[in-house]
């Protein structure tokens, strides 16, 4: 009898032990492990396929012209930059990018760039009086420098471009300019706009360039003209009286608002 019960203890405590370990690892366990890297998205704008400064420095006027190689007919003095009667030039501005955000264009004119502007009456006999680089009550303006925006394709020729900017004054540049801004905004990705900037001082201008929304130029004789120059010549030479062109583009990133 006594060795039955030794045998029934025995048994029992190792039923016990085989419990406790088969509550210890009794168990499921899975793992996912989640990694991803990213870049800085690529933010490019060049002009010329330079990376743009602050101030780029263009060369839209010159210091001398001369006339299909047959010699000089213009020149300065002193080096300086010119403009005058029957001269003209060009630049091309040839901007490009790589975006990879959604993106906006905008050109804009320095509102401190000017051009130069002869004010004057007409006398009863319809010739030129009361000239003046200022203006003093005078009822017309006459604009010398007239500029064009043209499309540059590949190849080096130019198409006019959807917007009407042939021969316009200054202030009509401004506007011209201000027309190919607008809310839309472009798809990331590569992009080349090339737009030729031209501008020519005639000989004898045909009209004075003070057309407006409401009004027409006011056609000039050619001693009309010849006065009106010659007096540009004589009265806005001066540094004080230079054209300053200065146009900014600005590239703007067009991006959700994710804390809404």
């Amino acid at each position: 009898m006594k060795k039955l019960s030794v045998v029934g203890v025995l048994a029992m405590l190792v039923t016990v032990s085989l419990y406790s370990v088969s509550g210890t690892y009794a168990k499921y366990t899975s793992k996912i492990d989640f990694t991803d890297e990213a870049r800085v998205a690529k933010w490019q704008l060049l002009l010329d396929g330079n990376k743009v400064t602050t101030t780029q420095n263009i060369n839209l006027f010159k210091d001398s012209y001369s006339v299909d190689g047959k010699g000089v007919y213009v020149q300065s003095i002193d080096n300086a930059k010119v403009v005058a009667p029957g001269t003209t030039g060009f630049y091309d501005l040839k901007l490009s990018g790589d975006m990879e955000v959604r993106y906006q264009l905008e050109v804009l004119v320095d509102a401190a760039a000017n051009d130069f502007v002869v004010y004057y009456d007409l006398d009863n006999d319809g010739k030129v009086t009361n000239m003046s680089k200022t203006k003093n009550g005078q009822a017309y303006e006459y604009h010398p420098i007239r500029y064009t925006i043209e499309k540059l394709n590949s190849d080096g020729t130019t198409t006019p471009t959807t917007i009407p900017v042939n021969g316009l004054t200054f202030a009509q540049l401004k506007a011209a300019l201000a027309k190919y801004n607008s809310s839309n905004s472009y798809a990331p990705g590569a992009f080349t706009k090339n737009y030729r900037i031209s501008w020519a001082w005639d000989a004898v201008n045909a009209n004075d360039g003070s057309a407006t929304a409401t009004a027409s130029s006011n056609t000039l004789s050619a001693d009309n003209a010849n006065a009106l120059d010659t007096f540009a010549g004589e009265n806005l030479s001066a540094d004080a009286d230079k054209i300053n062109f200065a146009v900014t583009v600005v590239a703007t990133q067009v991006a959700e608002d994710y804390a809404k």
